[in-house]
């Protein structure tokens, strides 16, 4: 593995606490947010339990996990990246890059639209520079994409940074 990862058994958010998370067969569907009945049918999944997740803001361990700065996060909730970026806030002016799971059809109830989660991520000074199609299943219209966002757009920071993005 990569030394410079790591891994935490916490889910982000807006804040520290504690939630339930919808767990399917398939792990890349587990959410807190419920997996739309139809959109289960369509991706081929089923439901499993729920079971209790703690709950923290980056905020609240940004200190333990990065001391530096120019950042590329990557977001990727399963419905829940706009309070995933919310929980970041006091540490945004160290992050450069954000690459965050956007739908293009909300298949989780209580999502937030696609042009409402770029308005956000515009909101908290970060532009879109590149979308990529992560997720497929209707009749092959991509159903989310991986957004890039990048605060170098209106910082004018000259650091190069190249994205390989995988093919789907």
């Amino acid at each position: 593995g990569d030394r410079r990862w790591s891994g935490r058994n916490l889910g982000l958010s807006s804040s520290d606490g504690q939630a339930i998370l919808n767990t399917f067969d398939r792990g890349d569907f587990n959410s807190m947010h419920k997996l739309q009945d139809d959109c289960a049918a369509i991706f081929g999944v089923k439901a499993n339990a729920t079971e209790t997740i703690e709950l923290r803001k980056l905020d609240s361990v940004w200190d333990e996990i990065y001391q530096g700065s120019n950042a590329f996060l990557k977001i990727d909730t399963q419905g829940h990246d706009n309070q995933g970026l919310r929980g970041v806030i006091d540490h945004l002016g160290s992050v450069v890059r954000i690459l965050s799971e956007v739908p293009v059809i909300e298949i989780y109830d209580k999502m937030t639209s696609m042009p409402d989660t770029v308005k956000m991520f515009q909101e908290f000074g970060f532009d879109p520079v590149g979308f990529y199609p992560t997720n497929f299943g209707y009749n092959g219209a991509a159903a989310e994409f991986d957004v890039l966002f990048s605060s170098q757009l209106r910082a004018n920071i000259s650091d190069q940074y190249t994205l390989i993005a995988r093919g789907g």
